[in-house]
């Protein structure tokens, strides 16, 4: 990979300035040092061994897990495959992690601005209409924080608005063809950790409408929203 696609790539883990003239191996050591001990790091190496990414078909898999697993082994971890994909456990964390879901019917638009302004390092978001004024705003100001906020929205006359997405963020529109329907999806990533979900679409008028949105935060939910949002993503580029 080029140094600019290992930048584009890794700024999905690390979003701090490195100086520009590095080489390739110096600017990937520099991004794992910053990350090492942390869930990014844990989301990157998910994110390489995962099947549907791994395309090296003259090294297996199969030894590579093993041998990452000889190294995280001592800090109590290890990879399991969990419904085909693979996943960093710690076995005496997730002994007392519960499954969190929280469900609401009423002040959703505060309920999302909340979990926005949590935010530390990255929002992924797919939304078939997005106008919601204070939603985007909160997203402004996520985005002066340097958080990697990432949008997919319906190329359509209801978002075309006077909301300036591609300005702010990256932004991908979904323009219907005869192969492509709309997508009709409504949720939100945060952290990779946190996914919020349902029936309200971020619209003025949805504040006005009978809605819901659920809050996940377990693993499995969040891994397999986090692979449809790269999947929708790959489709657009």
């Amino acid at each position: 990979m080029s140094l600019d696609n290992i930048k584009k790539l890794l700024s999905n883990f690390f979003c701090d300035e490195i100086e520009s003239y590095i080489s390739r191996q110096k600017y990937t050591e520099t991004v794992l040092n910053n990350i090492n001990s942390t869930d990014n790091l844990n989301n990157l190496i998910e994110y390489f061994i995962n099947r549907k990414r791994f395309l090296n078909k003259n090294i297996s898999l199969d030894n590579i897990i093993k041998h990452i697993n000889n190294i995280i082994d001592v800090d109590g971890y290890h990879l399991e495959n969990i419904d085909k994909e693979y996943h960093i456990i710690n076995p005496d964390f997730n002994k007392s992690k519960e499954t969190s879901i929280a469900t609401e019917f009423n002040n959703i638009q505060t309920k999302i601005i909340e979990q926005i302004k949590n935010a530390k390092y990255l929002i992924w978001i797919v939304m078939a209409w997005f106008t919601n004024e204070p939603i985007y705003n909160a997203l402004l100001e996520k985005n002066r924080e340097g958080i990697n906020i990432q949008l997919i929205l319906n190329d359509d006359d209801i978002n075309k608005s006077n909301l300036k997405f591609e300005t702010y963020f990256e932004t991908y529109r979904v323009k219907p063809t005869e192969k492509k329907n709309i997508i009709h999806h409504k949720f939100c990533i945060i952290d990779l950790k946190t996914v919020i979900t349902g029936s309200y679409n971020w619209t003025n008028k949805a504040n006005y409408n009978k809605e819901s949105i659920s809050i996940l935060s377990d693993d499995k939910n969040v891994f397999k929203f986090t692979d449809e949002f790269i999947s929708i993503k790959k489709d657009c580029l």
